[in-house]
């Protein structure tokens, strides 16, 4: 028994210094990132003033274990409580009397009272750092999106700018046919026809194609193919005055009377020339205080030598749509006919022989009795009727 006793007597020994090395080495607070920290450096048996100088640091990044600005109150609560547990489970601890308890707690509040504002701080500047990252974040996505934005822009605006390139050039490029159609036309009267009129036709074709120079000009504005338009239009204008100056310096000179026979116009005879008709019709679908006198001149009648655009079927015989250009077909339905009668034989054996647009005939007629000109919307419509047909002749 003696001796049982004497083996078991060392082994409690040991075990109750193996519970005392236990209860110094760490509290009995739940465990965490700091708790853990403090039980691997040494626990109860390394003091606060050991390690806290070297942790509680700026060159340290991690404080026991967790940065200052991650730790929660919890975490300083249980770093406070680590320590004050170490102090009270000394062997001493309750016969050290009251003074020298209240300085072992008074030491380790001193020391918390320097880790709070360093804890509030670092918090204070992780906040900064993360509302700065936020406010570059949403800047930096602004300015992502006013330069998509910008770039949208300008693709819309570089589109937008091309198609109205493209735009201009159409137009410049009809403007420029129109224009030169014209001058082409104006250039092929002043040097084949001009010389064969009497000063007053040549004032009124000069005047029809003024009327068309100056409203194709409106029409096209700054147009290229403006230019070469006006400089025309001034040059036109002046070979006018010359022709008007020279009929008038001539108009007390004693003339004889033209006959009908020499192509030359006269009030009471029927029209001779379907190029002045033409200007006439014009300068009457450009100025309404025209069309009355315009319409009662055609009552004159026709006779003269013209180009056929289309034959077409009407309920009493043919219409036939004359042309002063042969082989420009007309637009449908608008223009200047010549109604022949179904019982007129001879003016359809003329017609047989035609093939628009290119054929040129010799027509007469008494009078028109369609007559529809209007300029909002462009519509001319001028029938003559009973026109009488026969091969063309050489006026």
């Amino acid at each position: 028994m003696n001796e049982d006793s004497t083996t078991i007597r060392p082994l409690m020994l040991g075990i109750g210094i193996c519970a005392t090395v236990l209860m110094l080495a760490a509290p009995d607070a739940q465990a965490g990132t700091i708790t853990d920290f403090l039980d691997r450096i040494g626990g109860c048996r390394k003091p606060m003033s050991e390690s806290f100088s070297y942790e509680i640091s700026p060159y340290t990044a991690k404080p026991y274990g967790k940065a200052l600005a991650e730790w929660t109150d919890q975490d300083v609560a249980d770093f406070r409580a680590y320590f004050v547990a170490c102090q009270t489970r000394r062997s001493d601890w309750r016969s050290m009397g009251d003074y020298n308890r209240n300085d072992a707690i008074r030491v380790i509040d001193t020391a918390m009272a320097e880790l709070r504002p360093k804890v509030a701080e670092a918090r204070a500047v992780a906040d900064k750092q993360r509302a700065d990252a936020a406010y570059d974040t949403e800047k930096r996505l602004r300015a992502e999106e006013q330069q998509r934005t910008e770039a949208e822009a300008a693709t819309q605006r570089a589109q937008a700018e091309g198609a109205a390139r493209a735009e201009r050039a159409g137009r410049n490029e009809e403007a420029k046919k129109t224009v030169v159609s014209l001058l082409q036309e104006l250039l092929a009267f002043t040097q084949n026809e001009i010389e064969a009129l009497p000063p007053d036709q040549k004032l009124a074709r000069l005047d029809g194609y003024l009327t068309r120079m100056q409203a194709i000009a409106a029409e096209i504005g700054d147009a290229p193919a403006a230019k070469p338009l006006l400089t025309m239009l001034e040059q036109t204008r002046q070979l006018r005055a010359q022709i008007e100056a020279e009929r008038d310096r001539q108009a007390a000179v004693p003339r004889v009377a033209p006959n009908q026979g020499d192509g030359a116009i006269t009030e009471g005879g029927p029209h001779p020339d379907f190029e002045w008709l033409g200007q006439q019709l014009i300068m009457a679908l450009t100025n309404p205080l025209q069309r009355e006198s315009f319409r009662i001149s055609l009552a004159r009648g026709i006779d003269f030598n013209v180009g056929v655009s289309a034959i077409e079927p009407a309920p009493t015989g043919w219409l036939v749509q004359l042309s002063g250009r042969p082989g420009v077909p007309g637009k449908p339905g608008q223009g200047l006919f010549c109604r022949v009668n179904g019982t007129d034989t001879a003016s359809l054996a003329v017609l047989r022989t035609v093939t628009p647009p290119y054929g040129i005939i010799h027509v007469a007629a008494p009078d028109a009795d369609e007559f529809v000109l209007e300029s909002s919307p462009v519509q001319i419509r001028i029938v003559f009727r009973d026109c009488r047909v026969t091969p063309p002749d050489n006026r």
